[in-house]
């Protein structure tokens, strides 16, 4: 047997929530026309037969006022001549409710009319019924009590078949049906093209964002309406754009990393087998070796710490611990540490005192440390041999500021946006070494001071980077010692 596909999603709704709720209308609409139209049918047709009861009433009280009327024969005559027995039957009505005579000449005794009893209970002299006769047949009569010296002794009953009439109702009620059901054939089609155009864009969506999680970033949907729908794609399309590019960085990264521990390592190892094959004789050639084995474990750890912060920083666990520092005294010490290094590579480092300025701060003193070596790293890196690098520090107001400009390579227009996101290495670094996370580590840290750190560039003409820090933590009632998480 085939397999039956069941109908789920956004098309079961539809179902149930639209088609549905049109159908259950459309019923309420036909029973609630043919319901009028019953009971427009049915008093018309009761009005109708009042007006003969009424014409006949008027008539036989005027007869029962004539001297020597014999009202017996006057009402036999009137039933036996009744001109509209072919769509009316009139029947004479004794008073105990049985039909001693009708105008189609049928022999009717055995039946009773239902409204004689309320005519002889009531004060009404006319009274309708609708039912089924003895026969089965459904019928709508009037009876009128013919009333002679005060006494209702005889009544005049009009009965007409309801077949017809029913008969015409139903072919209404088809007719309204099918209209109905036309309605609901359209409503449908136009609506299952509106809902085809919903889930086949959804469809596909879902396939595509699939085939994204697959790894396939190069999938894109193609946009065919501009609508939610159409930005959904756009924003599906952006989304498989980010994570390409971040992948593509992501591996970027692992091999610079990759890189830039294999480099140091080789360097270790290299010296390592180096004085343990020569041993210690030749103090010069050992000297020279330990300060490289000492070099390069510096530049692993470095490497490492970079690796630890963004890990904390993925992670939400990146904290400052902050305290009173001398920003000033820790910029002196690393532009010293720095100063011998920049020389040996061919880089000259150009610090301005500033003797009359107090650069106290509260913040992270390891942290800001590591801020200033990234900053300062990078810019002798980048300066190449021959180049200068500027250190200048100065108080403004409430914050303090210092300034490190070099006149190396610069960073291009399309760079200089970027250089603070994780992961990102300038097109034209020119192998210099780096993790690509230095920057941004440095950044978050700044941020955590509640500070800036910005970066002023021109390609060939050098790099300045601005660094502003308050120098107060609000709401720090303790500025000795206290712990901020990024």
């Amino acid at each position: 047997m085939p397999k039956v596909k069941m109908i789920t999603g956004i098309t079961k709704r539809w179902l149930i929530n639209g088609l549905g709720t049109v159908f259950l209308f459309l019923m309420l609409l036909v029973w609630v026309f043919t319901l009028i139209m019953r009971n427009t049918y049915y008093t018309e047709v009761e009005s109708t037969l009042r007006s003969y009861a009424s014409t006949s009433s008027d008539l036989f009280s005027r007869y029962a006022s004539v001297e020597n009327f014999d009202f017996d024969a006057g009402l036999r005559d009137f039933v036996a001549n009744f001109r509209d027995k072919e769509s009316v039957e009139l029947q004479l009505i004794d008073k105990t409710g049985k039909v001693v005579l009708t105008s189609s000449g049928f022999e009717r005794s055995h039946e009773t009319a239902p409204e004689w009893e309320s005519l002889q209970s009531g004060a009404e002299t006319v009274a309708a019924w609708r039912g089924q006769t003895s026969s089965g047949e459904d019928a709508l009569s009037v009876c009128s009590r013919m009333m002679q010296d005060g006494r209702g002794d005889f009544g005049l009953r009009y009965v007409v078949s309801l077949r017809l009439i029913n008969g015409r109702l139903s072919t209404l009620t088809l007719i309204i049906v099918a209209v109905a059901a036309l309605v609901l054939f359209f409503v449908m089609l136009s609506n299952s093209y509106f809902v085809s155009t919903i889930i086949n864009p959804v469809k596909e969506i879902g396939r595509s964002a699939r085939s994204i999680a697959l790894g396939h970033y190069e999938t894109r949907l193609e946009k065919r309406y501009n609508d939610e729908i159409g930005e959904l794609s756009d924003t599906i399309n952006y989304m498989a754009g980010e994570i390409a590019n971040a992948e593509q960085t992501k591996n970027e990264f692992i091999s610079s990393v990759s890189h830039e521990l294999r480099t140091p390592l080789t360097s270790i190892k290299g010296w390592s087998e180096t004085l343990s094959d020569l041993g210690t004789d030749d103090e010069e050639l050992t000297q020279k070796g330990l300060k490289v084995i000492a070099d390069e474990s510096d530049r692993l750890a470095r490497i490492v710490e970079d690796l630890l912060d963004f890990s904390r920083m993925q992670g939400g666990r990146f904290s400052v611990q902050m305290e009173d520092m001398d920003l000033l005294a820790e910029l002196e010490d690393i532009v010293l540490l720095y100063r011998q290094r920049a020389q040996k590579s061919g880089v000259r480092i150009q610090y301005v005192e500033n003797t009359h300025a107090t650069l106290r701060i509260t913040g992270d003193r390891q942290r800001i440390r590591q801020v200033l070596v990234n900053v300062l790293d990078n810019a002798v890196k980048y300066s190449g041999r021959g180049g200068k690098v500027r250190v200048e520090a100065a108080e403004m107001g409430d914050s303090v500021q210092f300034v490190i400009s070099d006149t190396g390579r610069g960073i291009s227009e399309a760079d200089l946006p970027h250089v603070k996101d994780r992961f990102f290495r300038a097109s034209k670094s020119g192998g210099v070494p780096g993790s690509g996370i230095g920057l941004a580590v440095a950044d978050e840290i700044i941020a955590a001071h509640r500070g800036t750190l910005d970066i002023e560039s021109k390609e060939g003409v050098g790099t300045t980077v601005i660094i502003t820090l308050p120098k107060s933590q609000p709401n720090n009632d303790n500025p000795d010692r206290k712990e901020q998480d990024l």
